[in-house]
C-alpha cells in the first residue's frame, strides 16, 4: 500500500515540476539550485527558498510603500528594489517574477506611475504563484520523505524496487537512506 502512495507523491510532483517549467514559473536555475544541496547542507534549497521569500516580502512592502504617494514615488529607489528582486529571483530559478521586474523598471525608468502599479500587482500576483506551487511542492517532498521512510521501516523485497528509482527532483538513494532535497516549506 506504501508504495502507491509514494508513486502518487513521485508522479505528482513530477507532473507539478513539468507544469512549472512548461508555464515558464521556473527555470534551468531551480535544478541547478537542487544540483548545489549534498549531505553536508541537507535543507539547502528550502533554506535559500525561505530567505528568498523572506527578502522578497520585504522588497514588495517597500515597493507599495514607494508607489502609494503619487506626487513623491521615488523611481530610483524603485530601480533598486527590483535589481534585487530580479537578482534574487533569477538566482533560484523563478523565470516568471524576473520577466515581470524587466517589465517593471522600465516603467520605473520612464516615471511611469500608472505602469509602476499595474507592474506591482503583475509582480504580487506572479510571487504569489510561485510561493503557492513551491509550497505544494515543498508539501509533496514532505510526505514523501515520511512515506520513504515507513517504506524503509517495512522493507520487503517489493519496497526495495521503491527504493531505487530517484527523479529531478530531488529523491535520490544513497548508502540505504533516503534524500530529499526540500524537505519542508517553513515560510508558511
Amino acid at each position: 500500500m506504501l508504495g502507491w502512495g509514494v508513486e502518487f507523491l513521485r508522479a505528482e510532483m513530477n507532473r507539478l515540476l513539468s507544469l512549472l517549467f512548461h508555464q515558464g514559473v521556473l527555470d534551468e536555475q531551480f535544478l541547478q539550485l537542487q544540483q548545489l544541496q549534498d549531505e553536508s547542507s541537507p535543507n539547502f534549497v528550502s533554506e535559500v527558498i525561505t530567505i528568498y521569500f523572506h527578502e522578497s516580502e520585504k522588497l514588495l512592502r517597500n515597493l507599495r510603500l514607494l508607489l502609494m504617494d503619487r506626487e513623491l514615488s521615488d523611481y530610483k529607489k524603485m530601480e533598486i528594489h527590483l535589481n534585487q528582486m530580479m537578482g534574487s529571483s533569477s538566482s533560484i530559478g523563478a523565470k516568471r517574477v524576473c520577466n515581470v521586474c524587466v517589465a517593471f523598471r522600465a516603467a520605473s525608468e520612464q516615471n511611469n506611475h500608472a505602469g509602476c502599479l499595474r507592474a506591482l500587482e503583475l509582480l504580487e500576483h506572479e510571487y504569489c504563484y510561485l510561493k503557492n506551487k513551491l509550497h505544494e511542492l515543498f508539501q509533496n517532498s514532505k510526505e514523501l520523505w515520511h512515506l520513504g521512510l515507513d517504506i524503509l521501516h517495512t522493507r520487503t523485497e517489493a519496497n526495495e524496487q521503491l527504493l531505487l528509482w530517484s527523479f529531478y527532483s530531488g529523491l535520490l538513494r544513497k548508502n540505504n537512506r533516503i534524500r530529499l532535497f526540500a524537505l519542508h516549506a517553513p515560510w508558511k
